[in-house]
């Protein structure tokens, strides 16, 4: 038999019923106990206290009951087991949180970013960090807290094993000096049992008040350490989208003053070139004429034919030049280039207030830019910036190469990422996002570290991993260090008590002694009936089991006795069918009928009995479909 490790204090049990599963079977513990009753089973055995005077053991080997106590009722929620063992649930609430996914470096448009924050989103696929600058992981942070709770309750355990370890030798002590006791007085000895007993109520009361705050401390920090991860990583994704929207803004202010300069100065020079170039035709024929016109008859063919090739030969100088100046200033700033070839596809900026650079660049969308090479942008107020990129989502962009964007509001940086989340952020190579509102800085297989990460100053920051170790840190030590001044006072006061009961054996007499042993034989005797009155209680119990037992397992052997194959009868035809069934040693018959109403439609009914007691039945009907 286990030690034991809880004690049932209980007065004036009227009655308690049992129904569990054995073997495979669910059943339910009810039990009813009248007055100030509570009670908890533990371990393999417990011990019973009657009035807070005598002990002892009652085996409850390879049994569990759970139990909560609501005005004056013990009840317990369904076992599932193949053995039961007696002991206790603890019930806590339950903390929900969205998962916090931190990774590796993170750069955007070449300038480092040294905060994040999510908008109240997640960061997915983080990795463990190692340093303790880094983010870390939801998952990291639960074997944390799950350690720091086993360092506190071993700590608190090993604590309260020495304690009682203390109690029980100092109990052994005392015995054996009342066996010696030849004066004393009976006031003296009661009042140090009574001591004696409030003492070990109040160790036992300090020890539940010590680990109900410990495990709200530990709850209390696993709510803030998220709180300030959420925070933190709150800001990081603002500043980001702050960022890029600034960045998409002068792009397109770029783009759009860089085209209209262009635009105007080519039109404008080749406007100049154009009216010099018939200035200068019309005064050169004007004057050929003239001069044609003063000659001879004889040489004015040859007036007019050098006129010709003259005019042809300033004619064509004067548009080369034009064109190879256009050309030259085509492009408009010498910083700014465009490049094609013969047999393109032109870009398309067919939505309202949309701008298309790139060969085969297409912006549908109102309001969109597509800067690129095959960049497709369809959703309005929405942008793409690389070759090729595909943006389907409205106010959402994608910079980068191979990029597929589906969602609303989500901003993409960098290549290869096909995403249909809303309102994300995905940033890296190949990163991944499955779930709205998140941020995303790797993919499953390809997480990243968000390095170089703060110490969290808001509910909502993300923590480094250096900040998560102190904050366990801290609450470890303080846990050890409340426990030790708790431990150290219990000593202090044992000590004490321990000196008065001496004190007061020495003074003793043979009276008190005399007096000791009667009052002592009388609560034994009370015990003793009380012990027996437990005894014919478990004996019930255990008859009511057997009898549980007995009826669970009739009926199922009656469940199967009823279960027969229908037979193939025709429409109008009634047929008789029996069975037997057995399980777990019980037996059960049963009798039924059968008839069809159609070819189609029949009905069945069986009714079972076991053990002269026990009866069950059930009815059918079946319908065919299909076939003939």
């Amino acid at each position: 038999m286990n030690q034991v490790n809880k004690i049932i204090n209980f007065r004036n049990i009227d009655s308690f019923g049992v129904i569990f599963k054995l073997n495979r079977l669910t059943v339910a513990l009810v039990a009813f106990i009248a007055g100030n009753t509570a009670f908890a089973l533990e371990d393999t055995s417990f011990t019973v206290k009657v009035d807070g005077l005598t002990y002892t053991q009652i085996g409850m080997k390879n049994k569990r009951f759970s139990t909560t106590e609501k005005e004056g009722y013990i009840q317990t929620g369904y076992i599932k087991a193949d053995e039961i063992q007696a002991g206790t649930l603890i019930a806590t609430d339950g903390l929900t949180t969205k998962s916090l996914f931190v990774t590796e470096k993170l750069t955007a448009s070449g300038a480092f970013l040294k905060n994040i924050d999510a908008g109240s989103t997640n960061i997915n696929h983080v990795i463990d960090a190692v340093r303790d600058d880094q983010a870390v992981n939801f998952k990291q942070l639960k074997e944390q807290d799950a350690q720091t709770l086993a360092d506190a309750k071993t700590y608190i355990d090993d604590t309260t094993t020495a304690l009682r370890a203390e109690v029980t030798a100092e109990t052994e002590r005392l015995d054996q000096e009342i066996a010696k006791v030849t004066n004393g007085d009976v006031q003296t000895l009661a009042d140090a049992k009574a001591y004696t007993d409030n003492t070990a109520t109040t160790l036992r009361s300090e020890a539940a008040t010590e680990s109900a705050r410990l495990d709200k401390a530990i709850v209390d920090g696993n709510t803030s350490t998220l709180a300030n991860a959420k925070t933190y990583t709150d800001n990081i994704a603002t500043t980001l989208r702050s960022e890029a929207a600034t960045e998409s803004a002068r792009l397109d202010k770029a783009i759009a003053d860089g085209n209209a300069s262009t635009l105007a100065s080519a039109n404008k020079t080749t406007a100049d070139m154009a009216t010099a170039i018939r200035n200068e035709v019309k005064d050169t024929n004007a004057k050929t004429l003239a001069d044609a016109k003063a000659h001879t008859n004889s040489i004015a063919a040859t007036t007019l034919n050098n006129a010709k090739q003259y005019t042809d030969q300033s004619s064509s100088s004067v548009l080369e030049q034009a064109k190879a100046y256009t050309d030259a200033n085509a492009n408009g700033s010498p910083f700014v280039a465009l490049q094609s070839n013969d047999g393109d596809e032109l870009a398309k900026a067919e939505g309202m207030q949309s701008i298309a650079i790139g060969v085969g660049a297409v912006a549908q969308g109102e309001q969109s830019i597509a800067i690129g090479v095959g960049n497709q942008v369809t959703g309005n107020h929405s942008g793409a910036i690389g070759d090729p990129n595909v943006v389907s989502g409205n106010a959402s962009y994608a910079v980068g190469n191979n990029n597929t964007v589906n969602g609303d509001n989500t901003f993409v940086l960098g290549n290869d990422i096909n995403t249909n989340a809303t309102n994300a952020v995905v940033l890296g190579n190949a990163s991944t996002s499955d779930r709205d509102n998140t941020v995303s800085v790797g993919s499953v297989g390809g997480e990243r570290q968000v390095i170089h990460v703060a110490a969290a100053t808001a509910d909502s920051d993300a923590v480094n991993l250096k900040q998560m170790n102190m904050a366990d840190t801290a609450t470890l030590v303080s846990a050890k260090m409340h426990t030790d001044n708790t431990a150290t006072t219990l000593r202090h006061e044992a000590a004490v008590e321990s000196t008065r009961v001496n004190k007061a054996i020495v003074d003793g007499d043979k009276a008190t002694l005399a007096s000791a042993k009667g009052y002592t034989d009388t609560r034994v005797a009370t015990f003793d009936r009380s012990i027996n009155q437990l005894n014919n209680r478990v004996n019930q119990l255990n008859t009511r089991v057997d009898d549980i037992e007995r009826t669970a397992y009739r009926g199922i052997a009656i469940a199967l006795a009823a279960q027969q194959a229908v037979p193939s009868i025709q429409p109008g035809q009634v047929a008789v069918f029996g069975g037997v069934g057995h399980y777990e040693g019980e037996t059960a018959g049963s009798i039924g009928v059968v008839t069809s109403f159609t070819d189609r439609i029949s009905a069945s009914g069986a009714l079972g009995f076991a053990g002269g007691n026990e009866f069950g039945g059930r009815v059918g009907v079946a319908y065919v479909f299909g076939g003939k």
